[in-house]
């Protein structure tokens, strides 16, 4: 795995969101890695929607981890159960996802997938105060990069260019051990015995994925009403390599420290006017725009 700037950010991985963000304000990004960003209300809505989309079609592991190895074995079981109900029933959501771009490790968390017409569609659902359609192009290209990235990562995993052993060591998955508590926990609701193994479980979830219909093309950006949490608009785009690798290429030159973080320029300074570090006054660009 790469380090760049992650070892100064104190971050393991670069995250799904971390990218998307970038096509917003870079600077934002590596101040919300080096800064704790508070918690708004429109996050903590979001965040609300997303747990009760969840609950339709999710199936949670009903036993409490311990330990960080007891939360990744988690993570893949609930994985398997999440492609157990998109075989079954068409649909799953909350999908974590982890692969490598550029040689450093991305993890993220794929809103849904979607069986339509035999292919395998993924979602992601964003919330609005907008009570109609109609984002502008910025919030559209931030969320087209997010959709594209996941479909890439989901695409490397099942053409097997991201294998289990390449998960298996990044992790460390050999070194890891269940909690004892855990593992009696496992027991009393009936997982087998060769199952309570995290080398074992994260086979298994990527078996799981091979299991899907193929990927599709098409990717669906999905706008909820914060309040009445109905859909506003639904955007189907197609995933573009070519258009998403030119991003990557240049939003990767700040992961390898071959740039500093970039603000917005002063004619997009807009976007620094709903910037929690705007308003903490930890922005000095924006300081410099709006004064």
């Amino acid at each position: 795995m790469r380090k760049g700037i992650l070892e100064e950010l104190n971050k393991s991985s670069v995250t799904v969101t971390d990218i998307a963000n970038q096509s917003w304000c870079e600077y934002k990004v590596y101040l919300s890695c080096t800064q704790k960003e508070e918690q708004t209300k429109a996050m903590r809505i979001g965040e609300t929607i997303h747990a009760n989309l969840q609950k339709e079609v999710y199936k949670e592991l009903t036993v409490e981890p311990v330990t960080y190895p007891d939360i990744f074995y988690k993570n893949a079981y609930e994985n398997i159960m999440t492609m157990n109900s998109i075989v079954e029933g068409g649909k799953g959501r909350e999908l974590k996802i982890e692969g490598d771009i550029d040689g450093f490790t991305i993890r993220g968390k794929i809103d849904e997938l979607l069986v339509e017409n035999g292919e395998t569609i993924i979602v992601e659902n964003k919330t609005t105060l907008k009570e109609s359609g109609g984002h502008n192009d910025t919030m559209h290209e931030m969320h087209s990069v997010q959709a594209m990235v996941y479909r890439l990562m989901f695409k490397d995993i099942l053409d097997k260019r991201y294998t289990f052993k390449r998960y298996y060591d990044a992790n460390g998955v050999g070194r890891m051990k269940l909690s004892p508590t855990f593992i009696h926990g496992l027991k009393e609701i009936g997982i087998r015995d060769d199952m309570i193994n995290i080398g074992a479980i994260c086979l298994s979830m990527f078996e799981s994925y091979q299991k899907l219909p193929k990927i599709s093309d098409t990717l669906i950006i999905r706008y909820l009403n914060r309040m009445s949490r109905e859909v506003v608009e639904e955007v189907r785009i197609k995933y573009d390599a070519a258009w998403l690798k030119k991003i990557l290429d240049r939003d990767f030159e700040f992961w390898n420290k071959n740039r500093g973080p970039e603000p917005v320029s002063k004619e997009e300074s807009w976007r620094c006017r709903s910037c929690y570090f705007m308003k903490i006054r930890k922005c000095q660009f924006g300081i410099s725009y709006l004064g």
